[in-house]
């Protein structure tokens, strides 16, 4: 065989052994124990607190519309003798159009006045309507015997505020220098004990005892109640200086309306800026009413992970990474929420992480906001031949701050007790995860690599083994012969004299792969042998290395 042949099937055997090496480290073997067969999981994203911009109240008050709700206005001007000292009376007359000029588009007003008793001057309609109601007082003049028949006038506010439809805001502005200070002859709203003397806690008093003056209140009360739900708001101005008369006013209205105000500048200068702060004053107590029912409002959560319905399934450990939905509600019927710090933390065995999540989340009133993340774990480590299967488990814990931008304002302007929960009701979820025995496909790919490469390895061994030797041999050299019985595979002949210098002759059965058949012989001379040459001597038949040296092949 030759030295070029030979170095070529090494070059094979070598590659060979590379490619099962590689396959064998691919497919789990000892170079590649315990590394798994996915990178660690991402890092999961920690959201940063996020704290909402706090609204002002008048922009909550455009957000819930009161800022567009129509309001009924029902004006009660004070006639009674003591209107004409100082020209109170003229001045109220003078500043009426500055209150008209006050009102929404779509606002409705009554003007009445009151002395011994009532006196609708203008009945509920829109400002522009005929007759005007910047001119309504016009034409009307003070009685200087008149008393201050102040339920009375009450009562006719109540009566008109009462005609159907009721609208949604009904204002009483009532504008006095004085006190309840009526005679029993005269009007049913006549207090024992009350008079132009009086003081605030009698006037008080009087009223609570007063039947007539109560279904005043009650009457109120009842337009605020369902079906009719007004928002109803009474409003006094005082038309003198001194804080007597405005305590005093202060008792009546807030003796009749659950909302009262009573303005802190006396004087008809001020009629414009007393409906606007009466316009803005039923507006926050509209903002009450809506608000109410989310007192403690908060944001439920729910987690659910794709594909895992039933919550006694397995979830498959194999794939890395699970889509998953986080939903936020926001159970308030008017406030918007907002949830920051919201974060899934894991727990257990499995090691899970998420992405997805952002800082916060701005919650509409009764919205609903699916979230989708992506749930990340370590992958287990491939298994080179299989193995048994394992059960994990982990859970995950959803947590938050929860909060609104409306708190602060309602809080401070509405209502002082108002409130919402801070933090979001954890919810937990616990999950069983399941990791499979069986080799992958990527494993079974490469042990049938490794098979096949054992494979072509034994087929190149095979064929580099020489075939047995068979026969006899004759070596002729020097004109001397010897006859050699040939076994075996390999064989050494003794030392002969071949062309003047010892020799050893080695011999080996023919290699497959040349095509040279299954018999002869490969002779070839010891390195002390001049001219050394290997040959093959196929049976029956005659190898001459040289001139001198003869290899005859006999049969057996």
């Amino acid at each position: 065989m030759s030295h070029r042949r030979s170095g070529t099937l090494r070059r094979r055997v070598a590659a060979l052994l590379a490619v099962t090496a590689f396959a064998w480290t691919s497919a789990g073997g000892p170079s590649a124990a315990g590394t798994g067969n996915a990178g660690p999981a991402p890092a999961p994203a920690l959201p940063i607190a996020h704290a909402a911009p706090q609204a002002t109240i008048e922009e909550i008050i455009s957000a819930l519309g009161a800022d567009k709700v129509p309001v009924n206005y029902v004006v009660l001007v004070d006639v009674s003798g003591s209107m004409l000292q100082d020209h109170l009376y003229d001045n109220v007359r003078t500043a009426l159009p500055d209150l008209v000029a006050a009102l929404g588009p779509d606002d409705k007003i009554a003007i009445d006045t009151f002395g011994d008793g009532p006196d609708p001057i203008r009945p509920l309609a829109p400002a522009a309507a005929f007759p005007p109601a910047a001119k309504a007082l016009d034409h009307v003049e003070v009685d200087s015997t008149a008393s201050t028949d102040m339920g009375g006038a009450l009562a006719m506010a109540l009566s008109q505020l009462s005609a159907k439809p009721v609208a949604q805001v009904g204002v009483v502005l009532l504008l006095t220098d004085g006190k309840p200070d009526i005679s029993p002859a005269i009007s049913k709203y006549a207090m024992a004990g009350v008079n132009n003397d009086s003081t605030k806690d009698a006037i008080a008093a009087g009223i609570a005892k007063s039947r007539p003056w109560l279904d005043i209140r009650d009457g109120f009360a009842a337009l605020a109640a369902p079906p009719d739900t007004m928002t109803v708001l009474g409003c006094g101005l005082p038309l003198r200086p001194g804080q007597e008369l405005k305590d005093d006013l202060g008792a009546v209205v807030s003796s009749v309306f659950t909302n009262a105000y009573v303005d802190s500048t006396p004087g008809a200068a001020t009629l414009h800026d007393f409906v606007q702060t009466a316009q803005s004053t039923a507006r926050i107590q509209q903002v009450a009413a809506k608000v109410k029912g989310d007192n403690g409002a908060t944001v439920t959560a729910a987690l659910k992970i794709a594909g895992l319905d039933d919550p006694t399934t397995p979830l498959d450990l194999s794939t890395g990474t699970a889509a998953a939905t986080v939903t936020l509600t926001n159970t308030a019927a008017a406030i918007p929420m907002t949830v920051s710090n919201l974060r899934l933390d894991p727990s257990g065995t499995i090691g899970m992480s998420v992405t997805g999540l952002a800082a916060s989340y701005d919650l509409a009133p009764r919205q609903s906001l699916p979230i989708p993340v992506t749930l990340h774990w370590p992958v287990p480590s491939a298994k080179s031949l299989g193995g048994d299967p394992v059960d994990r488990a982990g859970g995950l814990r959803l947590s938050g701050t929860v909060g609104s931008p409306w708190t602060k304002a309602i809080t401070e302007k509405v209502d002082n007790t108002f409130t919402t929960k801070t933090a979001l009701a954890p919810v937990a979820l616990s999950i069983a995860g399941h990791e499979a025995g069986t080799v992958d496909t990527m494993q079974i790919a490469l042990i049938v690599l490794i098979v096949l490469a054992l494979a072509a390895l034994g087929v190149v061994a095979w064929r580099l083994a020489p075939a047995p030797l068979a026969g006899r041999l004759e070596v002729e050299a020097n004109g001397a012969t010897h006859t050699y019985d040939l076994t075996g595979r390999h064989q050494k002949l003794g030392t002969v004299s071949l062309g003047g210098a010892e020799a050893t002759i080695r011999l080996r059965g023919p290699i497959r792969d040349r095509g040279q058949g299954g018999a002869g012989v490969q002779c070839r001379p010891s390195e002390r042998a001049r001219g050394r040459k290997s040959g093959f001597c196929p049976r029956n038949d005659v190898l001459i290395l040289t001139g001198r040296w003869q290899f005859r092949h006999l049969p057996d």
